[in-house]
């Protein structure tokens, strides 16, 4: 497997992970924001982060490229006028309930995370800089290595461009990213109109059918008191293929 990250800069520092484990499993990166006042000065470049909403054996983590103006303000994800990223995770069957940007955190509960590659926020992509991809790109390998999720969808071709360097195909890719299956999704902020939505949502329902799949190949669990060496008690087939590797190719 060749290691695309090998040549791209040194592997981040413990210093520099932003993953931190409560007690309960969960990481978040700061304390909501939900309800903090916003100055709109100059401080607006200052507003605090998105909570990273990762915790280890997780299905499926999506990656953004990085809040807008309106989720920065709140402190929720996808949380800008227009946005479909909560009615398509419904529409799809991804989750079984519909749920509203302030509900993020319970995300977790259908065993999904989410997470950015930049965590700065801007009003829009074109405003952030290259030193933002320079800090943002190692640090979500981070984020994933420490998490281990089994499937990594990125919202957005540009937000997994940043990160292979290269351009890339909507859908399922060849490559793992930390051992997880990597899968870009059409881009579902209203701003995105190169697609209609009934396309973007088809690429969200082909995701839940590959984490439905990604699910049925997993180990199954022992009957309860089964201490045979032979068989395994839970895990996740995904592995990862080069201890520093943060992408691999098949």
């Amino acid at each position: 497997m060749r290691n695309l990250w090998r040549d791209a800069g040194s592997t981040p520092g413990n210093e520099e992970k932003s993953l931190l484990f409560s007690r309960s499993g969960v990481s978040r990166s700061v304390p909501s924001t939900a309800n903090r006042p916003v100055n709109h000065g100059a401080a607006q470049l200052t507003r605090p982060e998105l909570p990273d909403y990762l915790r280890p054996g997780l299905d499926l983590v999506f990656v953004g490229f990085n809040p807008g103006d309106r989720s920065s303000r709140i402190g929720h994800y996808y949380a800008g006028r227009g946005n479909q990223f909560w009615n398509f995770l419904f529409a799809s069957g991804l989750v079984a309930e519909k749920l509203e940007p302030e509900e993020d955190h319970r995300i977790l509960d259908f065993g999904i995370g989410l997470t950015d590659v930049v965590k700065r926020w801007s009003p829009s992509s074109s405003s952030l800089r290259r030193v933002d991809y320079q800090r943002g790109v190692p640090r979500l390998i981070a984020r994933l290595r420490d998490a281990k999720p089994r499937l990594v969808a990125f919202n957005g071709k540009l937000a997994y461009e940043q990160v292979v360097g290269r351009a890339v195909r909507l859908g399922l890719q060849t490559e793992t990213l930390e051992g997880a299956r990597v899968f870009v999704l059409p881009s579902t902020s209203g701003r995105n109109g190169s697609l209609t939505r009934r396309a973007k949502l088809a690429y969200f329902r082909r995701l839940a059918r590959q984490v439905k799949a990604q699910a049925s190949l997993l180990p199954k669990q022992a009957p309860a008191g089964n201490t045979h060496p032979g068989r395994v008690r839970g895990g996740s087939v995904v592995s990862t293929y080069l201890d520093r590797a943060s992408i691999s190719l098949k």
